[in-house]
């Protein structure tokens, strides 16, 4: 493995783990915005 696909690889999983991150804040803040609702 190579120094640039190694940097590109560790460049798309900290993308693809930050839209997680961003995925389960928005989950989190749905349930909380619910629960205030109902």
């Amino acid at each position: 493995m190579n120094a640039c696909f190694g940097n590109d690889f560790m460049t798309t999983i900290s993308v693809e783990v930050k839209k997680g991150i961003r995925w389960i804040n928005l989950f989190y803040m749905w349930n909380e915005i619910l629960h205030v609702l109902q």
